[in-house]
């Protein structure tokens, strides 16, 4: 029962839907009819105006207003206006006069120009506006008021597509040669080659001398603007304009069979109106029922061998451009990118990249179109120069980017989309080190050297004691004449600030930084064994991402796990003989400085220490410094590094200057401060907590 109730009730609907319509359109035959009778001769003067619309086409509302002018002498001038009722803007229409003429002015929306105007049955343009002649102010107002009522009764012609496929298989169909006065226009739409919303538009363009050309663009649906699709007129010349999104040149365009430039728009000549509406209507369609279909990139393999397939030789301005790349999946899938190009004088110049796909930054990838090329520019991460690049087999400054050319902007998409697959699949975890050990072994071994052109570098990182760890790394580099030039680091990586290290290109090698903790100057330098300055950071050579990466990780373990545990000193006693044992003599360049503390009475809070010290002459100075443990200021008790030097500095509390000094024998001013040299920083990091806690001993 329920069935057949709907079923009678979509018969009703129909024939209701029927009813209407041919209600709908028996109104505007009836006030067709009526506009025509309302059109009449008019005498203006001497001159006979000879006026009658003619029905074109009823069911989209086309008509043809004729208008004969007969002068005084009998010349006729013919003028012939074929419009669409749609087109015309309802609110224009008026009652206007010139002179002794009436007429009422019929106004296209927005000012388009969608009138084909004849003059003499010859085509002359296009205009936005046209006027009948009136022999009165109410025949006019009729006529106003009837055109106004009859555009709403106008049933739209736009045509309509349920599939993209569907309006592009109209478009096929209905794009077609054109012939615009002495020049024909031979075009051809086709689409699907390789996916549905890939189109080619052609067209051949002949002049009145039978000069020919050819244009091709190619395209896909996706990239077009539906917004920007418009009609536009030029003299008798119908066309429709046709746009990229955002004004992307993203169409390949060739002429006469050679690629140009790629181009951001093309025109379709229409043969009227309402072709060039519609074209727009299909190509609307096609656009709002267009969908991307990109190849699934499921796992690494499959994306580097879409990539590998699609990197290939290009011919452009008649150079032929070679490319080939090349994949080491695991470990961040090692990559190497060749690239030729002839240079002006023919010659072949070889550019090499070495890169990973773990350094590529995915959300970044992407491409760019600038004349007639289109390039893939894969970016490292942060825009760090990790990639390796050579010119003819010499090595270059580290680059942060490189550029894959492809043919068309589709394969260039789906390059892109595996490029993206490919380095999420890359994608490594840090190295994870169980030990200092561990972390040791590794730098040792990998930090060993490398030859750069003709210079070489011998690297070696080593131990130099384990509790606290305490490293030397040594850089030898030999140039192309022979010369050679070492410089060392000493340093606790303890010391170092984890958060401090970095990877920096410095030309044609990586370094990787690392700092003291506040950028205190804390780790010893040598030139040719000569020491230098204290510094606060070490930079360690590389001469691989991959490389740089994993020195830098073994670093910052280094650098989080190699604190030495505190010391500590349970009575005045014990801390004085520690004090007492490390307060030693100094060598430096040559010189010598000897250092020696002692007791005052034999009490454990009265210090003496002794400096005797030679100068350049040989001259011996011995200073005395005597000072009460209590006195002393244990908070600001720290560490001072000026050049090559570094001393334990033990203030007076709030300035005083509570010790006695002796030059040679003889008593000086008094200070506010004791110095004690030293030549190692932990040596003297440990000197000043043992003074510290000398000196809150002696304050209880």
């Amino acid at each position: 029962m329920k069935t057949s109730f709907f079923q009678i009730f979509c018969v009703v609907l129909l024939s209701m839907v029927s009813t209407f319509d041919a209600k709908s359109q028996n109104n505007l035959s009836q006030a067709l009819a009526s506009i025509k009778e309302k059109v009449k001769d008019v005498q203006v003067d001497k001159a006979t105006y000879k006026q009658s619309i003619d029905v074109m086409d009823e069911k989209k509302g086309k008509l043809s207003f004729v208008s004969v002018m007969t002068d005084e002498k009998g010349k006729a001038i013919s003028e012939r206006y074929e419009f669409y009722l749609s087109d015309i803007d309802k609110n224009t229409i008026t009652r206007k006069t010139s002179g002794k003429k009436l007429f009422i002015s019929l106004s296209i929306n927005n000012n388009q120009k969608f009138i084909k105007y004849f003059k003499e049955e010859k085509a002359e343009s296009y205009a936005n506006n046209l006027e009948i002649l009136l022999s009165g102010a109410s025949e006019a107002q009729e006529l106003t008021d009837l055109f106004k009522s009859t555009i709403p009764l106008v049933i739209s012609g736009e045509k309509e597509w349920s599939t993209s496929a569907d309006a592009l298989s109209w478009l096929k169909s209905n794009i077609t040669g054109i012939n615009s006065g002495p020049v024909s226009y031979e075009q051809s739409f086709t689409f699907g080659e390789r996916k549905d919303y890939l189109a080619v538009f052609s067209v051949k363009k002949t002049d009145q001398k039978n000069v020919s050309s050819e244009e091709k663009f190619e395209f896909s649906i996706l990239d077009l603007n539906r917004k920007n699709l418009t009609v536009k007129v030029s003299g008798t010349q119908l066309s429709v304009s046709v746009e990229t999104r955002g004004n992307d040149p993203f169409i390949r365009y060739s002429k006469n069979n050679e690629q140009q430039n790629f181009r951001n728009d093309f025109e379709i000549i229409a043969e009227d109106i309402d072709q060039a509406r519609s074209i727009i209507a299909a190509f609307a369609a096609a656009i709002d029922k267009s969908k991307q279909v990109i190849p699934d990139f499921g796992g690494l393999q499959k994306s580097l061998d879409f990539i590998t397939k699609n990197t290939t030789e290009l011919t452009i301005d008649k150079k032929t451009l070679t490319q080939k790349i090349s994949f080491s999946p695991g470990n961040g899938t090692k990559s190497t990118f060749i690239y030729t190009e002839p240079d002006s004088k023919g010659k072949t110049i070889e550019e090499r990249y070495e890169f990973y796909l773990s350094d590529i930054d995915a959300g970044n990838l992407n491409f760019k179109v600038s004349g007639k090329k289109i390039t893939i520019v894969p970016i490292s991460k942060n825009k760090a120069k990790f990639i390796r690049y050579y010119k003819d087999n010499a090595l270059q400054d580290f680059q942060n980017e490189i550029g894959i050319l492809t043919t068309d902007i589709e394969t260039t998409r789906e390059m892109v989309e595996a490029l993206k697959s490919a380095v999420k699949s890359s994608e490594i975890q840090p190295v994870a080190w169980k030990s200092v050990g561990d972390a040791m072994t590794f730098l040792t071994k990998t930090l060993t050297g490398e030859n750069i052109g003709a210079e070489i570098y011998k690297l070696t990182f080593s131990s130099i004691s384990a509790e606290p760890l305490n490293v030397r790394y040594n850089v030898a580099k030999t140039d192309a004449k022979g010369i050679k030039a070492e410089q060392t680091f000493e340093f606790y990586p303890y010391m170092l600030d984890p958060g401090t290290v970095k990877i920096g290109a410095a030309g044609k090698y990586l370094n990787v930084e690392a700092s003291v903790g506040a950028k205190k100057p804390f780790i010893k330098v040598f030139k040719e064994d000569k020491q230098q300055a204290f510094d606060d950071k070490v930079e360690i050579m590389a001469f691989d991402a991959r490389q740089a990466q994993e020195i830098a990780v073994a670093i910052k373990y280094l650098a989080g796990n190699g604190k030495p545990k505190e010391k500590v000193w349970s009575d005045k006693q014990s801390v004085i003989k520690f004090i007492t044992e490390n307060i030693g003599d100094i060598k430096n360049e040559g010189k010598e400085v000897k250092q020696k503390m002692g007791l005052i009475n034999n009490d454990p809070c009265r210090i003496s220490l002794t400096v005797s010290s030679a100068d350049d002459k040989g001259k011996t100075t011995d200073e005395i410094f005597e000072f009460t443990l209590s006195d002393m200021n244990k908070i600001t008790v720290d560490l001072k590094v000026s050049g090559k030097n570094v001393d334990v500095i033990i203030p007076c509390k709030n300035k005083e200057k509570l010790v006695k000094a002796y030059k040679n024998g003889e008593q000086q001013a008094w200070g506010s401060e004791v110095k004690i040299g030293m030549t190692d920083i932990e040596a003297a990091r440990n000197l000043a907590e043992a003074f510290r806690n000398a000196i809150t001993q002696c304050e209880k």
